[in-house]
This record gives structure tokens, C-alpha cells and sequence, in this order.
């Protein structure tokens, strides 16, 4: 952490990401997803919530794991 800046990253297999340190003014999630199953689905996915403790994620389809970052303060 530099001025203040936090910059966290994980996997998670679910649709819920709990940040493990909270940010207290401002955060950006990101993420990328993978979501193709035997059937190659189609899988529409987004951010449904986000606060300063974590996101969640909606989706329309097969969603099997995501890779997240997140940058605040």
C-alpha cells in the first residue's frame, strides 16, 4: 500500500467476493470469469453489487470460476 492505495486479487469459485481487507473511502472491482461448459452455454455476466467489503456477481448461464482484482483506497 503506497498513498494509500489498496490493490487486492483472488479466485472464487462462487458468485460472492468478500474483500480480505476493506477499503474505506472507494473501490473499483474487476473481473474476468470462466463460464463454458460441456454445452458451451452462453453465460451473460456482471457485477450486480459492489460496496467497499466486497461485489457479487450475476450470470445467465454456466459460471464456473472467476479470477478478481480490485483497486481503492
Amino acid at each position: 500500500m503506497q498513498n494509500g492505495i489498496i490493490i487486492q486479487w483472488g479466485s472464487n469459485v462462487g458468485s460472492v467476493v468478500t474483500y480480505p481487507i476493506a477499503y474505506t473511502k472507494y473501490t473499483v472491482p474487476l473481473f474476468a470469469k470462466n463460464g463454458y461448459g460441456a454445452t458451451f452455454e452462453r453465460s451473460d455476466t456482471g457485477i450486480e453489487h459492489f460496496s467497499l467489503t466486497g461485489f457479487n456477481v450475476g450470470s445467465c448461464g454456466v459460471f464456473n470460476n472467476m479470477h478478481w482484482m480490485a483497486i481503492g483506497y
